[in-house]
């Protein structure tokens, strides 16, 4: 991905003429001959693109680079300040700068976005990406990657190039389309143009307010004539607001704070269409640090660009280029003070600046100091999806557990998928063996959210990370594990979103406490039929030798009338009594099968959840914590618990919290019990197992 870049400065020519000449884009006097052959070169620049040896740019690009000045950093003192952070100037690096209004510099990021956008309208090929064209182009990125210049620019471009055309710009809220938003940065570059480019002048006597611009004057006779070419800016406070709109561009500014932003996107992307054709192209970006539907919505577009007729791009960042996603501005490759005169990222020092804040963060008070600093300038897309409200999981650890799963073959052999199949083998329990297969075979869902188009396969497969424990006999004990499920209810529903989540919990227990109170096996899919998942869930607790409990709304009933069916009531649990929480307890008195989960018991069990998953569970050989997240190898509960939210379907994580009051309602059954043993016979002294017996009994 990363380039080397030389004599970039060539591609600047009109800028460094307008240093060089006081203020003024030519000498030539203004309706000489050389007046006019220096514009229609810049011209044809502008609209065919300008190549420089090996290196050939857009003409938008051309016109952002020499016509488009911003508010930034004196190119020389950035420099200055990149070679004292390397230490080669012998002095103390700088901490402050002013701006100043200039052309931009430029860098390989900003090159790139240019040129995808260029082949996915036209079509093409560039760094491997291929276009057949009609695409448009979704990005994730840091703050201050110089996005809202950029497409500012785009915007003016079409105004100034293509008679008649409309460009919109949408934003959820006003201020970021005024107030310093990119309007404002419109406004300038119009002004600009009519200021020193007298050759491109067009006036703006009928359409001339921040909202909306339009090339055009009133004739002697009354008449608008001109180019008739308008930028408009549209708060999109109902998706409905983009309908109608056919322009030749569409921005969609700041993409994670729209509250309805995927109805906006359908909406939008129809109005541009005519017949199989497209006839505008949309730039979706936006910026971490967001929550609600507006960051999911980017979050779907962005990881499913496919879906709509976006430029796709493999995903490099996490380890996953087998999947697709949108253009990803990571925070270092947007410090511009770390790119040589060139344009070229120094990426490891970029990254070592990037990585001291963050350790300046983990210093403060604020536990969500990090994630914060995370989301808004991430080193990789999920960072800029992370939820930062509502969420009560240590997002740092749960990271770095994925990372250490992701690039651990140790960790990854003791992951077992394939499926669990009837035989009476020597490795079967209770008439039920675990075949593992061949991951071409077993495909477990690992994505959250996952892809839920026609041809994805969300069959999935049986997991397991620890086998059950048999006794001298070769026996699982009784009621060393409980399963939890979440069901969905509707086996051909149009949405495919709800998956079927089932996991087997160890009870804490003092014979093999090796995974106690974590997940040692799932299941998680929704195959064609709901029998599937019935099947699964009984087999994994014939495997386990113990009870399935789940909550009774949203398809637990399913689970019931399966059970009855096939007779197997006995294997369903009874709602538990709630003996840990008598606030949240259960009627004693006809109790139903399985769980009935009130808003407020949902509340409860996150809770619970939420202080589980940092549980110390011991120390390691160098004196550091070993927490309950340590030792939970689902890659996609992981993701699940750092994108949980409110409005976040998160089947797995609703299975977990079932696990959680299970756990509390049988360590509170055993405390009970033994309370109730008060014979002084029974003390663990002489009966040697805490007053309990049976040789296949755990505590």
């Amino acid at each position: 991905m990363w380039h080397n870049l030389v004599n970039t400065r060539y591609f600047s020519e009109a800028a460094i003429d307008f240093r060089n000449n006081g203020g003024r884009y030519t000498l030539a006097p203004r309706g000489s001959k050389e007046y006019f052959e220096y514009w229609a070169i810049q011209d044809e620049r502008c609209r065919n693109g300008y190549k420089v040896a090996d290196t050939w740019i857009p003409g938008r690009m051309y016109f952002y680079l020499n016509f488009s000045p911003m508010w930034k950093v004196d190119d020389k003192i950035a420099l200055q300040a990149l070679e004292e952070r390397r230490g080669t100037s012998g002095k103390i690096a700088k901490r402050t700068a002013d701006k100043i209004l200039d052309f931009p510099r430029f860098t390989e990021m900003q090159y790139e976005w240019w040129r995808f956008k260029h082949i996915a309208w036209n079509g093409g090929t560039f760094m491997g990406i291929n276009s057949i064209g009609g695409r448009h182009i979704c990005c994730a990125k840091t703050r201050g990657a110089g996005f809202s210049y950029m497409e500012a620019a785009d915007g003016v471009y079409n105004y100034n190039f293509i008679d008649g055309s409309k460009s919109y710009y949408f934003a959820a809220i006003e201020q970021y389309l005024t107030k310093d938003g990119i309007l404002n940065k419109v406004q300038e570059g119009l002004d600009w143009i009519n200021q020193h480019i007298p050759y491109w002048k067009q006036n703006r006597q009928k359409k001339n307010t921040l909202l909306h611009q339009k090339a055009s004057y009133i004739d002697s006779q009354g008449t608008e004539r001109g180019s008739l070419s308008e930028i408009m800016g549209v708060v999109v406070d109902n998706p409905n607001k983009t309908r109608g709109k056919r322009g030749r561009k569409i921005t969609f500014e700041e993409a994670g704070s729209f509250p309805n932003l995927k109805a906006a996107l359908e909406i939008s992307l129809g109005s541009l269409r005519d017949g199989d054709l497209y006839v505008g192209q949309m730039s979706v970006f936006g910026t971490g640090g967001e929550e609600g539907s507006g960051i999911e919505g980017l979050e779907d577009v962005f990881y499913n660009p496919e879906a709509w007729d976006m430029l796709e791009f493999p995903n490099v960042w996490e380890n996953a280029v087998s999947s697709s996603c949108g253009y990803f501005v990571p925070s270092f490759r947007a410090n511009f003070l770390y790119h040589d005169e060139h344009g070229n990222c120094d990426v490891k020092s970029a990254i070592a600046s990037d990585n001291s804040e963050r350790e300046k963060k983990k210093k403060s008070k604020d536990p969500k100091a990090l994630d914060r600093r995370k989301a808004e300038y991430p080193q990789k897309p999920s960072e800029a999806f992370q939820r930062l409200n509502n969420n009560g999981f240590n997002i740092a650890e749960i990271d770095a557990q994925i990372k250490r799963i992701e690039s651990s073959q140790a960790l990854q052999s003791l992951i077992r998928h394939g499926q669990l199949i009837h035989s009476n083998s020597a490795d079967s329990l209770n008439g039920i063996e675990f075949l593992i297969q061949p991951r071409d075979v077993a495909k477990p869902i690992l994505d959250f959210p996952h892809k839920s188009t026609e041809n994805t396969d969300l069959t999935g497969c049986v997991t397991i990370y620890e086998r059950p424990y048999r006794d001298q006999s070769g026996k699982v004990p009784s009621g060393m594990y409980q399963v939890v499920f979440d069901a969905y209810y509707k086996e051909d529903a149009q949405d495919k979103t709800s998956l079927f989540a089932i996991y087997v919990f160890k009870q804490n227990n003092a014979i093999d406490p090796s995974f106690n109170e974590l997940p040692v096996a799932s299941y998680v899919g929704r195959p064609s039929k709901l029998k599937v998942c019935y099947e699964n869930l009984f087999k994994l607790a014939d495997y386990y030798n113990c009870t399935v409990q789940g909550e009774i709304a949203g398809g637990g009933q399913g689970v019931v009338d399966y059970a009855k069916e096939k007779r197997i009531l006995h294997k369903v649990e009874f709602e538990p009594e709630m003996l840990h929480n008598k606030e949240m307890a259960s009627k004693t008195r006809n109790r139903s099968y399985l769980m009935n989960m009130t808003t407020d018991r949902k509340k409860l069990g996150m809770a619970y959840l939420e202080d589980w998953h940092t549980e110390q569970r011991g120390i390691d050989e160098d004196g550091k914590q070993i927490l309950n997240i340590h030792k939970i190898y689902d890659i996609a509960l992981l993701k699940e618990m750092r994108k949980a939210g409110p409005d976040v379907n998160t089947d797995r994580l609703s299975a977990c919290i079932i696990a959680m009051f299970m756990l509390k309602e049988n360590v509170t059954k055993r405390l009970q019990s033994r309370k109730k043993k008060s014979d002084f016979f029974s003390r663990t002294l002489f009966s040697g197992n805490g007053g309990d017996t049976g040789a296949t009994t755990m505590y």
